[in-house]
């Protein structure tokens, strides 16, 4: 692991993925885990309460646009559970970490 030594808290480089942090009901860990493995796309943007994701559909590129409830929902679908208990997602390239739930 590398730290970057301009960084005075010591962060680890940004990923170069886009990540989601999640933790389930139950559960007393954080899952961390690339987007692109959990769902088929990859995140632009997230913020003002709205995710916002490019997806090839039908060898087109579209952008979908979500308020964080139904980002929530699409992500409990994927994994078939209603118990996730916190959400974050932390964009390729970037430190900051958003908490979606």
């Amino acid at each position: 692991m590398n730290y970057d030594d301009d960084d005075e808290q010591g962060l680890l480089e940004p990923p170069k993925h886009d990540m989601l942090v999640i933790r389930f009901m139950g559960d007393n860990h954080d899952l961390i885990l690339p987007y692109c493995e959990v769902a088929n796309g990859d995140l632009i943007s997230v913020k003002n309460a709205q995710v916002k994701i490019s997806v090839v559909k039908n060898n087109v590129l579209e952008t979908v646009e979500m308020l964080y409830s139904k980002f929530v929902e699409l992500i409990e679908k994927t994994f078939d559970t209603k118990g996730i208990m916190q959400l974050s997602v932390q964009l390729a390239g970037n430190y900051e970490q958003v908490k979606i739930l």
